[in-house]
């Protein structure tokens, strides 16, 4: 504030990006302050990269700026109604970035049906529909639903599509946008129910990074995501035997995946298709959602596996702490080694203890200790150990 309170002194400056600003409550210093940013007279483009007061929205000037290019106002920006006083105090901008609205409905709290949610959002995308934004300024924007909440975006924006199924209603003013580049924005479905739903038969989403599915797929699946090549990180629910051709041919589409992460019911046991999977990409095994601690016969033959061959991070559960030995000293390619372990001898060691209540001081903390102690004997001086304070089973080896 101090700095914009001398803004006669910044005759020259075309470039401000506040990203931070001790305006406190005070009203009227944000207002001040947001008039002599619309003063500058070179000014061209102004970024507020947070947002300035938690709970007051933006505050719009009082004042024109004849020289404002393009703005950026952080989630709390003005609200709907003052959208036209904004651009009006900014006769020269030609690139707005907001969040205009996030309106959120509750139907049983209002009692409100579909059709009638579906009808505000009808509104409000007509408000947008104007020859101001469609003519005048070429400014379009994007309305969707989703669990009874209202969005627009502006068309401009690059939507990081992440709410956990498709939208339920997609509408835009642009009535020559094809509504298949929403769609394609789409990278990360972190829904593993979402190909269990009815799926309109004309989406794809061809550029997924990030997915999440339960197996066994469904015939939509392909049809709806016609290519993995640039998959990254993949996590399957409800891993079997039975379903191992599935996992195995979208592994083989995925040249770019670098994290796999397995989990499998509780209810069973160990599956031997794990050991079967064939993928020279994956660089990230994560086991802990698997739901099995490794023997270490298992452990041994994990390490030779195809999947585990070029791994450079790993988490496993294991039931012996010799297995932590082998996995660091038998994987070439291991960076670093993430164990939950379920050690006999240690659970037995730790029963003792707490049953001797002369000596029990932290059983935890004791065995811990002495587990790293055990592994810095038996590994490379060059490993580096830490532990989990939350969960003491836990152990990250650093090769």
């Amino acid at each position: 504030m101090k700095i914009l309170d001398e803004y006669h002194h910044l005759c020259n400056l075309t470039y401000l990006t506040i990203n931070s600003c001790n305006c406190g409550a005070n009203q009227s210093e944000y207002q001040s302050m947001i008039n002599s940013i619309w003063s500058l007279p070179k000014l061209i483009k102004c970024s507020f990269n947070t947002c300035i007061l938690a709970h007051t929205v933006f505050q719009i000037p009082t004042n024109i700026s004849s020289s404002l290019e393009s703005a950026s106002i952080p989630s709390h920006g003005p609200e709907l109604n003052q959208l036209h006083t904004l651009i009006e105090c900014t006769p020269c901008l030609n690139r707005l970035h907001l969040q205009i609205l996030r309106l959120q409905v509750e139907q049983r709290t209002f009692g409100l049906s579909e059709n009638i949610i579906q009808e505000r959002a009808d509104k409000l995308l007509k408000s947008f529909q104007t020859s101001f934004w469609t003519n005048q300024h070429h400014w379009f924007v994007r309305c969707f639903i989703e669990y009874q909440t209202i969005y627009l975006f502006t068309l401009s924006k690059t939507l990081n599509y992440d709410e956990l199924d498709l939208p339920h209603s997609l509408k835009l003013t642009d009535l020559h946008y094809d509504h298949q580049e929403f769609y394609n924005s789409i990278t990360s479905i972190q829904n593993y129910r979402l190909f269990d739903q009815p799926i309109s038969s004309y989406i794809r989403l061809p550029h997924i990074k990030d997915l999440r599915i339960k197996l066994p797929l469904n015939d939509q699946f392909w049809s709806i995501v016609p290519s993995v090549n640039i998959l990254e990180t993949l996590i399957v629910y409800s891993h079997a035997d039975s379903f191992q051709y599935q996992l195995q041919v979208l592994l083989d589409r995925a040249p770019n995946l670098r994290c796999l992460d397995i989990r499998q019911d509780e209810s069973l046991s160990l599956q031997m298709s794990l050991f079967q999977y064939r993928t020279s990409s994956v660089r990230q095994l994560d086991f802990r959602g698997y739901n099995y601690y490794f023997n270490e016969e298992e452990c041994i033959r994990l390490c030779h596996s195809s999947l585990c061959i070029q791994c450079g991070v790993l988490f496993i559960r294991i039931k012996s702490r010799h297995s932590t030995i082998y996995l660091v000293k038998n994987m070439i390619n291991l960076r670093s080694l993430h164990v939950k372990r379920d050690d006999e001898e240690y659970h037995k060691r730790l029963a003792i203890s707490k049953n001797n209540n002369d000596k029990y001081r932290d059983g935890n903390v004791e065995n811990e200790e002495e587990l790293i102690d055990w592994l810095k004997d038996r590994l490379p001086s060059t490993c580096l150990f830490s532990k989990n304070a939350h969960f003491p089973s836990d152990i990250v080896i650093w090769i």
